[in-house]
């Protein structure tokens, strides 16, 4: 979410952000390339990540947050009848 809300961001920018530990962030953006979600640009200094199409992966986080979102109200739901 980060990098798409931000469009170009260093490795340590999505560090801070995201508070994990950097091989732990190392890990999932080798798969984000890999998968060709997100590509990396190689700036002066640094490299700078991106998102290869912003609508599609805007769209697929969208849906999946709803679905998230319906799961837990529906847990909380059936938590309460329980009762």
């Amino acid at each position: 979410m980060y990098i798409l809300e931000n469009d170009l961001c260093t490795f340590n920018e999505i560090v801070d952000h995201i508070r994990k530990s950097p091989s732990t962030l190392s890990w999932y953006l080798k798969r984000l390339k890999y998968a060709g979600i997100v590509s990396v640009i190689r700036g002066q200094e640094h490299k700078l990540y991106t998102i290869v199409n912003h609508e599609t992966i805007a769209h697929i986080l969208f849906k999946y947050k709803e679905n998230f979102t319906d799961k837990i109200v529906d847990n909380y739901t059936n938590m309460m009848e329980e009762l």
